[in-house]
């Protein structure tokens, strides 16, 4: 998938916004480097969002990605 320019800007500034918020979530259950790579896996998982432009993106929404992928590492991992 190509990646537009506009696209990478927006998610680098919701990375810079809320990178923090993901972070500090995924290490409540997660190891730091654990945590760091799920953390940066839920902006990477933005870029293929379909008309993310169009959506306001909250904290709320990026922390329930999060939810979500440690859910999964979770039942992976069983």
């Amino acid at each position: 998938m190509t990646v537009s320019p506009d696209r990478a800007n927006l998610v680098l500034e919701l990375f810079e916004a809320y990178y923090k918020r993901v972070f500090c979530f995924t290490r409540k259950s997660l190891t730091p480097t654990a945590a760091e790579d799920v953390a940066q896996d839920v902006f990477t998982r933005l870029l293929q969002v379909k008309n993310l432009e169009d959506k306001e993106i909250t904290a709320s929404y990026l922390i329930k990605i999060a939810d979500n992928l440690i859910k999964r590492k979770y039942n992976k991992d069983q």
